[in-house]
């Protein structure tokens, strides 16, 4: 029979050890890949609704989602993949119910018989009971991955899947959707800075 020398063991070994390693990481990054795919899928249709809107300066949303197929199809797809909260949120934008509380930082407040809610979509927050349960009421796999770059959908949440409600997606449809609302967030504090400074009469 012939002998095995000990040193081609050692060199198989660490071989197999060094290609389940690979294997393994390759499953790893595949994995994060696949579940990160659809945060940037929501992402990139969000990014692509904004470039639409920003150039089309005096168009409103209604005739941009009627006229350009592109924007019709990129409504469509968010009203699809947020289908468990798009409508609830149009309906708070149309009934004016979520009003922006500071734009640099993502802050709005939605006021409804329920009670009053303070959000913020950068940090990728909501007071509400409804993200409460999304957050928490399942483990979430969190991005461990350093260069993992974050756009808008999830703001700073290291959820693969951020947790989510009707009125973070209300205040995601409102920004997106009204390019000029900076403009006139500051305009308006501007003007309540002046009036707070005015002398008394």
């Amino acid at each position: 029979m012939k002998s095995v020398d000990p040193k081609e063991n050692n060199i198989r070994s660490a071989s197999n050890v060094s290609a389940t390693e690979t294997v393994r990481n390759s499953n790893n990054h595949s994995r994060i890949e696949n579940t990160f795919c659809i945060r940037q899928v929501i992402d990139t249709l969000f990014c692509q609704l904004s470039k639409h809107i920003q150039v089309a300066e005096n168009e409103s949303l209604a005739e941009l989602v009627i006229k350009v197929p592109e924007v019709s199809q990129i409504w469509l797809a968010l009203s699809v993949l947020l289908e468990q909260h798009w409508k609830a949120a149009t309906r708070l934008i149309d009934a004016r119910k979520i009003v922006l509380v500071d734009y640099e930082k993502g802050q709005w407040k939605c006021t409804i018989d329920t009670g009053s809610f303070d959000i913020n979509a950068k940090i990728w927050h909501c007071s509400c009971t409804q993200f409460v349960f999304s957050a928490f009421g399942k483990p979430l796999e969190l991005i461990n991955d350093s260069t993992v770059q974050f756009g808008f959908w999830g703001g700073r949440c290291l959820a693969l899947h951020p947790p989510v409600c009707q009125h973070l997606v209300a205040a995601c449809i409102y920004s997106v959707c009204y390019p000029k609302l900076k403009e006139q967030h500051n305009a308006n504090r501007n003007e309540e800075h002046e009036r707070s400074t005015e002398p008394p009469p």
